[in-house]
């Protein structure tokens, strides 16, 4: 069996906060955790298998914003520009 992280070890590892790993184990987009009682684990395998699929994810999300553009560019980059008129 490989290690195991607690939330915090984990929060700590990804860089984001331990409610933020709670946030995304309601909307079910975290890495898969065990629960025994009050106690939560994320095992290190499933941690490499949920890395791989979001870096594959991420990819194919940012190679159809090269594709399309981002539905927000013209806002997010020209506030008060021309995409602002009516």
């Amino acid at each position: 069996m490989g290690k195991i992280y607690t939330p915090k070890e984990l929060a700590a590892i990804l860089g984001v906060s331990e409610r933020t790993l709670a946030r995304w184990h309601l909307r079910r987009i975290g890495p898969p955790r065990t629960q025994v009682g009050k106690f939560i684990a994320y095992r290190e395998e499933s941690l490499g298998e949920w890395l791989k699929d979001n870096e594959a994810a991420f990819a194919a999300q940012s190679a159809w914003h090269e594709r399309h553009g981002h539905p927000l560019a013209d806002i997010i980059s020209a506030p008060g520009g021309a995409s602002w008129d009516t």
